[in-house]
C-alpha cells in the first residue's frame, strides 16, 4: 500500500516571493514575510525527512489546505494509521522562549513574541473534526507542536503533552516507529476523502505590488535565483553558485516564471526577449516556443500558450 499520500510542494506564495525577491527590494512586511515562510517550509522539509521511517505502517499527507463552514485551515502534516489522525504543527523557531500556562502565553526577553502555536494546532484540530462530522466520519485526533530547529529553546514549568522540543524529536519519532501500527482499508479511505478535500494555494496571495517594468530583467539561476548568470549558445551559468543548465531549460523555466508572475500576459516573443534581459538571441527564443507552446493569433498578433 502506498503510504505516502500528499506529498509536500512549495507554496504558490513562497515561489511567487522567492522570484520578487531576486528581481526587485521588498518591502519591509513583504520581505519579513519572506522569510517566515522559507524558514517554515524548511522545518517542514526538515520534519519530512526525519518522518520518513514510520510511512511504512502510517498514511501520511504533507500541507493539505481544507475548508469547512466558509472557513480555511491548513494541515502542516497528518499521519493515519488504525482510525487515528496525528497532526503535527511544525516550527522552525530560533531562540529562547518561556511558556507560561497560566497567561497561555510564548514570551522572550530577546526577540518578538510569537503566536502561540498550541492555539494554532487546537483550531486545526477542531475545523478537522466539524470537517470530517459533517462527511459522516467520527474518528479520534490527537496533536502535537513539533519544534524542529535545534537552536531552539523552550522554557516549561512542566512537560507538556502537545509539544515536542527539538532533542525529543528523534526519540519520539523513534518511538513511533516501535509501536506497531496496521494500516486498514477505512485508513486509505479516509486518507483519499481528505487529499479529494484539498484546496490549491490561495489564488490571491499576499503580495506586494509589481509591474513589469519595475523588475530586474535577465536570467535568473534555477538554483539560487541569482540574476547574475551568463549566456552562450548552449548554457545559461551562475557566477554566483556555478550551476549550468541548458539553454532551452532556461528558456522554458523562464518562460513560467514569467507566466506565473504576469498570468494576463499574453506570451510572445518580444516579451520574452525582454525578460531574459536581452541576453538570449530572439531567434532561439522563438525556436523555443515554436516546439513546446502553441501558437494562436496571426502575424503581428501572435502568441503562445
Amino acid at each position: 500500500m502506498e503510504t505516502l499520500i500528499k506529498t509536500r510542494t512549495l507554496p504558490k506564495e513562497l515561489r511567487l516571493l522567492r522570484l520578487l525577491a531576486a528581481r526587485m527590494a521588498l518591502p519591509e512586511k513583504d520581505h519579513k514575510r519572506y522569510v517566515n515562510l522559507e524558514k517554515g517550509y524548511e522545518g517542514e522539509i526538515l520534519f519530512d525527512a526525519r518522518a520518513e521511517v514510520l510511512a511504512k505502517d502510517r498514511l501520511i499527507l504533507n500541507d493539505l489546505l481544507l475548508e469547512t463552514n466558509n472557513t480555511s485551515f491548513q494541515m502542516d502534516s497528518a499521519f493515519i494509521s488504525q482510525g487515528t489522525i496525528s497532526l503535527y504543527e511544525v516550527k522552525n523557531y530560533e531562540g529562547e522562549y518561556l511558556y507560561d500556562p497560566e497567561s497561555d502565553k510564548f514570551t522572550s526577553q530577546y526577540a518578538n513574541n510569537i503566536t502561540n502555536p498550541l492555539h494554532q494546532a487546537d483550531r486545526c484540530d477542531i475545523l478537522l473534526r466539524q470537517l470530517l462530522h459533517s462527511k459522516g466520519y467520527n474518528v479520534p485526533i490527537v496533536y502535537k507542536v513539533i519544534f524542529i530547529n535545534l537552536e531552539f529553546t523552550l522554557y516549561l514549568p512542566k512537560p507538556h503533552k502537545s509539544i515536542i522540543l527539538p532533542t525529543q524529536v528523534n526519540p519520539y519519532i523513534r518511538r513511533l516507529a516501535a509501536t506497531p501500527a496496521k494500516l486498514t482499508p477505512n485508513d486509505k479511505k479516509l486518507a483519499n476523502l481528505l487529499v479529494s478535500l484539498h484546496k490549491e494555494d490561495d489564488p490571491y496571495p499576499r503580495l506586494p505590488s509589481y509591474d513589469f517594468s519595475q523588475l530586474k530583467k535577465g536570467v535568473g539561476c534555477c538554483s539560487c535565483l541569482s540574476l547574475d548568470v551568463i549566456v552562450n549558445d548552449r548554457y545559461c551559468i551562475c557566477l554566483k553558485c556555478g550551476r549550468k543548465e541548458g539553454l532551452d531549460e532556461a528558456v522554458l523555466r523562464s518562460v513560467e516564471e514569467f507566466r506565473l508572475l504576469f498570468p494576463h500576459i499574453k506570451i510572445t516573443t518580444n516579451v520574452v526577449y525582454e525578460w531574459c534581459g536581452g541576453g538570449i538571441h530572439k531567434r532561439k527564443i522563438n525556436r523555443v516556443l515554436r516546439e513546446k507552446y502553441t501558437m494562436a493569433g496571426y502575424g503581428r498578433y501572435s502568441f503562445y500558450v
